[in-house]
């Protein structure tokens, strides 16, 4: 049994060779894959387990779900942001806390190559965080509508330059995971 198939294994069981196989595409390296899956199952499937928990006990429940790729920068090394990535300072992907200056509206007081659609992104963002906050509701004026979570319909907000709301995204390989790890 390989690196992968063993640590597949020992996190699903007798489904690791199905998760595996949910993640598995032809360019896709056994690195890159473990690392995929491990990313799912921390974060997006976390995530999602904690909104389906909240909705059940009848809170208002709001999932999103950042599509939009920012910049990378040592975001706490403000003397020093440049992280120089080979690929260029987007090649990171959209990562842990890369929300964070979007979140914030502050984009142009940290970090570094911010473009005009991150600030948009970041303009949409203020507006749900601020709305949810006064009202406990992220709708309102001048933001596409984000409808609440439900373990039935799985509403995602997807954010992006051009937000919009998704019906369980990734959902199959999320509820592979589920099945591993039932409620």
């Amino acid at each position: 049994m390989g690196e992968l198939e063993a640590f597949a294994a020992g996190i699903a069981g007798n489904k690791g060779k199905a998760l595996i196989n949910a993640y598995a595409t032809e360019d896709v390296t056994p690195g890159d894959l473990q690392f995929a899956m491990t990313t799912d199952w921390v974060m997006a499937f976390g995530m999602r387990r904690w909104a389906e928990y909240q909705s059940q006990l009848g809170q208002p429940t709001y999932l999103y779900y950042v599509d939009h790729v920012p910049p990378a920068f040592h975001i706490y090394m403000p003397d020093n942001p440049d992280l120089p990535l080979p690929g260029g300072p987007r090649s990171g992907g959209a990562y842990h806390s890369g929300d964070l200056a979007l979140v914030f509206g502050n984009t142009d007081k940290v970090g570094l190559d911010w473009m005009e659609n991150d600030r948009e992104v970041s303009r949409q963002m203020v507006r749900y965080w601020t709305n949810f906050a006064k009202t406990g509701d992220p709708n309102g004026e001048g933001v596409p509508v984000w409808p609440r979570f439900d373990a039935a319909s799985q509403n995602t907000l997807v954010i992006s330059p051009v937000s919009h709301s998704e019906p369980g995204v990734d959902r199959e390989r999320l509820d592979l995971m589920g099945s591993i790890w039932p409620m």
